[in-house]
Order: C-alpha cells, then structure tokens, then sequence
C-alpha cells in the first residue's frame, strides 16, 4: 500500500491532503514534498442536535461501521474499558449506534444499548450526551468529532483518533489512552457540567476556523487554479 500511495502522488500534478501529518507520510513515500498540499475537510460549525435525550447518566455514544477494522477494535477496547466506566458512573448507558459494531460487545449487558445505524445521523448525537471515539489505529480526520461539536456534543477520544484535527486535551476535548483515563474523563465532564459546553464552544471555533467552507473552497480554488498554470 505505501509503495502504490508513493507511486500515485508521483503521477499525479497534485495530491490533497486533510492534514499536515498525511501530508508528511505521503511527501516522504513519494519522494516530492512540492506536490502534497493540505485542504481540511468542509465543515458547518452548528447542525441541529437529535432534539431528544438518551437514557443514562451520562449517555455514552460510539458509532461507526464494523466494516472497518479499526472500528472492531477500538470498539472492543472500550467495552474492556466499560467495567472501570461503571465503577465512577454506575448510572451511565453506553449506545452502540451501528448494529454490525454489536458483536463487539459483551452480550447479557444491560448497560450497553446496541441500535441500528441511523436513518439521519443527529439522533446519534443526542442532547447531553458524551461521543466517545476509541480508535487505536486512525489517520486523516475523524468526521464524528466534527459533528459532534456542531450538533453541542462534548467528545473524548485516544489520541490517535483524535490526531490531526488541532485539537489540545483540555480546550477541545478530552484525551483517553486508558480505561482509567477514560473513566475519569467522563467522570469529569459528569462532576463539571460547565466542561462539556466549553469544549464544544472551542471544537466550534476550529470549525470556523480551518473548516468553513468558503476557506476550503478557497484554497481549492487556488490550489486548482495554479496546478492548471503550472501544468500547462
């Protein structure tokens, strides 16, 4: 696979990446640092939220297809991590929206509510409730996260899921690489309620900042314009 990326950007006149760090990896196996440029990915910073709650205190929500790998995984790392959750949130509900990702889960649970995959993608993103995003193995963008900080919904990620969006733990979101960080992170936003709203108001601000369309569509447009010069 890294020979046959290297290979492509070598042929094409220019390659779009959604950040510097693809950026980097995919300079580096080609060979040609001039024809990698970064672009994020569009983004509005406010969607309308799912307009009703989920049970739990506090709802926990994961989402994704078991079509990917990385999702299987993580997902089975975070109903390892559950137990310790429940130890600090015994009330908490953990919704696995993606009824492929069910087999993942341990079965007999009453604390984990597996669901369908969403006919519209807000009712994933309930009022109140927490996205959590365990991913071991990631690159690019995660797009959940972008959601859920338009639609008001704090997030806690590892911190490969979270790599690439410049986000800082603490201001943005929450970073977890273990069950005990994750439990404490949800803890966390639980015990201080003003928490949840702050990071989502900073997630926004880097919505509006990098991921505002008429940006995207800019650079684009730039990008577009002096590859067509330079080509010609």
């Amino acid at each position: 696979l890294a020979r046959w990326e290297g290979r492509a950007v070598r042929r094409t006149a220019a390659t779009v990446a959604l950040t510097a760090e693809d950026a980097r990896r995919l300079a580096a196996l080609a060979g040609r640092p001039d024809r990698v440029r970064v672009v994020p990915a569009p983004f509005p910073d406010r969607l309308p939220d799912a307009g009703r709650s989920l049970p739990g205190e506090p709802p926990v929500v994961v989402l994704g297809s078991a079509g990917w790998p990385p999702n299987r995984d993580g997902l089975r790392w975070l109903a390892a991590a559950w137990p310790r959750v429940r130890t600090v949130l015994p009330a908490a509900r953990l919704h696995v929206f993606g009824s492929d990702l069910g087999a993942a889960v341990p079965a007999g649970d009453a604390s984990i509510v597996v669901h369908p995959p969403p006919a519209d993608s807000r009712q994933a993103f309930a009022p109140g409730s927490v996205l959590v995003v365990p991913l071991r193995v990631a690159s690019g963008v995660r797009m959940k996260i972008l959601e859920a900080w338009a639609r008001g919904v704090p997030v806690v990620a590892t911190p490969e899921a979270a790599r690439g969006l410049d986000a800082e733990d603490g201001r943005q979101l929450l970073l977890a690489a273990t069950a005990e960080q994750l439990a404490r992170a949800l803890e966390r936003l639980r015990r201080e309620p003003a928490l949840a709203g702050a990071l989502v108001r900073e997630g926004r601000e880097i919505l509006r900042r990098r991921h505002a369309l008429p940006l995207v569509a800019g650079a684009l447009m730039r990008l577009w314009t002096e590859t067509l010069r330079t080509e010609r």
